[in-house]
């Protein structure tokens, strides 16, 4: 079910490509060939050998008594200890992957080396993701979609890892405007390189990003993984505020510096659809 959802398995084959030979290139639900050789006692081992002590970050958010506290940390506590070797470095390599399948649209991505979790940069990325391809009101979705009615979906994202991290550009459209669509998304990126961002977009993109980033803390299992994800990635638990004022401290230069370090690398293109042999993607 999942080879045959085109979105999700364009993007898989650009993961297996740019992080060739690490364990981000892995598909996350595996491959049959994986998944036949795994038994009960593979599972326990694999959980004795990779859920340790050092590796186990207990979150929680909402209502709750100290007792409930001391009583996880007790469970918690009679874990064996263990230390799970560092696995390789994911690295990035510039990529080209194209999948003929017979679907009604094609689906195209554009992939950009990017910064890791832990980078400061992150939130000018954020906002850099926001302006051209983040919501309704985005460079790409006004201008592909809205202007050109030449895709129905087009939109960025940013993937920070550890280590390292990719900046992401898709797009669902026609076979037979896909070669138009995917010219518009190298234009749209020179655009932006090119003449910066307004300040009008990047005041809309921050009052946005905070409004989105505070609504989201509303929720109780939200808040519990940002706790987590923190104090595993970063080493401390995150400070809503803190967000805030870096958040509200990132400037328009700090967006267009992300940009033009970024979109002036190498980067890699991935497509699944129809007719796709002839598509100029680079």
């Amino acid at each position: 079910m999942y080879a045959d959802d085109p979105a999700d398995l364009v993007m898989e084959r650009m993961s297996a490509a740019i992080y060739k030979g690490s364990s981000l290139a892995r598909p996350i639900l595996g491959k049959k060939s994986t998944l036949e050789k795994m038994t009960g006692q593979w599972l326990k081992e694999y959980k004795q050998s990779h859920y340790t002590p050092d590796r186990v970050v207990v979150s929680l958010a909402g209502s709750f008594e100290d007792a409930f506290v001391e009583e996880l940390m007790e469970r918690f506590a009679a874990m064996e200890p263990g230390h799970l070797k560092p696995g390789k470095p994911a690295v990035y390599h510039p990529a080209m992957t194209l999948k003929r399948k017979a679907t009604e649209q094609n689906h195209l991505l554009l992939t950009f080396p990017s910064i890791s979790d832990t980078d400061p940069r992150r939130f000018p990325m954020q906002l850099l993701s926001s302006i051209l391809g983040g919501g309704m009101s985005s460079r790409l979705f006004q201008r592909i979609r809205e202007e050109m009615g030449a895709a129905y979906s087009v939109y960025s994202f940013p993937s920070t890892y550890t280590n390292c991290g990719t900046f992401t550009v898709y797009a669902g459209t026609s076979p037979e405007t896909a070669q138009k669509v995917a010219d518009e998304l190298h234009h749209q990126i020179r655009l932006l390189c090119e003449n910066g961002v307004t300040q009008e977009e990047f005041d809309m993109a921050k009052e946005q990003l905070k409004v989105s980033y505070v609504l989201g803390l509303e929720s109780s299992s939200a808040r519990m993984s940002a706790i987590g994800r923190s104090k595993l990635l970063r080493g401390h638990a995150v400070d809503p505020q803190d967000v805030i004022r870096k958040i509200e401290a990132v400037t328009k230069e700090d967006v267009e510096r992300v940009a033009h370090r970024m979109f002036g690398r190498p980067f890699s293109a991935s497509a699944v659809g129809r007719n796709i042999d002839g598509l100029k993607l680079m």
